[in-house]
């Protein structure tokens, strides 16, 4: 079983406002969250599969290398992109209503601004050696996710970073 932590891809959905704003909301305050890359999640299953036996009933928790507030991921985009990024932290309620703005469902949104809410209560702030001891490589790390998706919206177009 993998209960990995918070995908690092969930920034690709903030990628247009941060390139029409320069920055991004969120309402994880200075909680810190040990996001993994969907890739490394991905070639642990694979792995798991390509040889099942010596990982059956065994739980991985699969992260990257670091804990990164919202506000550290705004500094590494900002690297990244070479202009500054900021992060504006939000309530609650302007979380559900933001989302609810992007158009999903109130009752989706609620539990997804909730999800947010636990990142800044301390709830996702751990990290684990699963990836590299898996795989015998390191975890990458939001800097380098960061890099690998510059320019790339979540629909695909090479505009994002760029403006």
């Amino acid at each position: 079983m993998l209960r990995n932590n918070a995908y690092m891809q969930n920034f690709l959905m903030l990628a247009p406002a941060i390139a029409k704003t320069r920055s991004f909301g969120s309402s994880t305050g200075d909680g810190r969250v040990g996001m993994v890359d969907a890739r490394d999640v991905g070639a642990v299953a694979a792995e798991i599969a390509l040889s099942p036996a010596p990982h059956a009933a065994k739980t991985y928790w699969p992260t990257g290398p670091e804990r990164l507030s919202y506000a550290d991921a705004a500094a590494v985009l900002s690297k990244v992109l070479g202009r500054p990024i900021t992060f504006n932290p939000l309530t609650f309620e302007e979380q559900k209503q933001a989302m609810v703005d992007a158009g999903l469902p109130e009752a989706v949104a609620e539990m997804n601004a909730q999800a947010l809410g636990l990142f800044a209560e301390g709830d996702c702030d751990w990290t684990t050696d699963d990836v590299p001891s898996l795989l015998g490589r390191p975890a990458r790390t939001f800097e380098q996710f960061a890099t690998d998706h510059l320019g790339r919206s979540p629909e695909g177009s090479r505009d994002c970073g760029q403006r």
